[in-house]
């Protein structure tokens, strides 16, 4: 929905957008990452500022850049694991969904995954991604060592043991202290996950929210704004038969919200009226299968998006507020609200679950409409 921008710049310069369209740039250089010492000498003779680029999912500026955009895709794929451990050495531009599918293949998988598959590994860790579950930290909790290139050229094997204080500050460092190029993880057994999807009045599931997440291995839900409704999302582990995930209606639903918001903007009581009846024509739903297969979910829609953490004690008092000035002011809003919880870390300095149980709140726009006054 927005106007399409040049291609190239007066100089020249290619354009870089980000997923939303939100943030771009022309960077002068461009380097595309295939070896970590070719890249160390290139790092020292880059056109400053030096931005790393992975799948443009975050929705700030910190990736824009009028000097040189470094592109990790080609530095892909599991390079070596122990099938003991659980423990696997990642390229950092792996795209998640390739690598749940790479993990799966070595009998592996993640503890948690976000709910979008499409974030490299290095950009979802270094922006501490997260799922959710109450015993369940963020993606970054994970890892157990990262190789590090300075733009000195320097590259820096950081742990817990070894350069320590690189490792807590950079871990979740928005690509502020150098290029990460792979990362250890330490993973868990290949499992099966239940997942139950279901359609609720969203009061009830916030009266029954504290339950849920003590009772499942992961909890969320989607508050969809001015209707009433909520969307219930819970995993567990399972040794249940394989049950076909159904077909994604995500986008399709995302539409018909839009065109109630469209149809019925004028009148509240109408809209959650009407919501109330097409959310009682969708039945609750059940799949069992690989947790890489149905902890995410594909996102083809572009949206903004906005995430506050919070004290987990705190979380669903905030949403009130937030149901209370969306209906009141912000009734044009209908992409749903997320709400999940990330357990307490203590490796990364600048991780917002830093020694604290958090409860998040994720709010979401069009890509195509004006976000900035919600």
């Amino acid at each position: 929905g927005r106007p399409a921008l040049p291609i190239q710049n007066p100089a020249g310069h290619l354009l870089w957008q980000n997923w939303s369209g939100l943030q771009h740039a022309y960077p002068a250089q461009r380097l595309g990452v295939m070896a970590e010492a070719a890249l160390a000498a290139q790092l020292q003779a880059a056109v400053p500022p030096i931005r790393v680029a992975g799948a443009g999912h975050s929705f700030n500026a910190q990736v824009a850049t009028e000097g040189t955009l470094v592109s990790m895709d080609a530095l892909s794929g599991v390079v070596q694991h122990d099938a003991t451990q659980f423990t696997a050495v990642v390229r950092a531009g792996t795209r998640l969904q390739q690598l749940g599918e790479q993990l799966a293949k070595i009998g592996q998988e993640m503890p948690n995954l976000p709910d979008i598959n499409k974030q490299t590994l290095a950009g979802a860790i270094a922006t501490a991604t997260h799922g959710t579950g109450l015993r369940l930290q963020a993606l970054h909790g994970g890892v157990q060592q990262f190789r590090l290139l300075t733009v000195q050229g320097d590259a820096l094997t950081c742990s817990p043991s070894e350069n320590p204080e690189v490792f807590h500050a950079a871990l979740v460092g928005l690509g502020s202290f150098g290029v990460v190029t792979e990362y250890t993880l330490k993973n868990q057994p290949l499992g099966r996950t239940h997942r139950q999807t279901q359609v609720r009045p969203v009061r009830e599931i916030m009266q029954d929210w504290p339950r849920l997440c003590q009772q499942h291995r992961s909890a969320e839900f989607y508050y969809i704004p001015s209707t009433g409704l909520g969307v219930q999302i819970l995993h567990d582990a399972t040794e249940a038969p394989l049950k076909a995930r159904p077909a994604d209606q995500d986008m399709d639903s995302l539409r018909d919200l839009k065109k109630l918001r469209d149809y019925a903007s004028w009148s509240l009581p109408l809209r959650k009226f009407l919501a109330r009846n097409i959310g009682g024509e969708h039945a609750p739903e059940d799949a069992v299968d690989e947790g890489w297969k149905l902890l995410s979910s594909e996102r083809t829609l572009p949206f903004n998006e906005m995430e506050y953490h919070l004290p987990i004690e705190h979380q669903l008092a905030a949403l009130e507020q937030i149901i209370t000035v969306t209906e009141r002011d912000f009734p044009e809003v209908f992409y749903p609200m997320e709400l999940r919880v990330v357990a307490a870390d203590e490796q990364a300095w600048l991780s917002p679950f830093y020694q604290r149980t958090t409860g998040s709140i994720a709010v979401h726009c069009d890509a195509a409409e004006d976000h900035r006054p919600f």
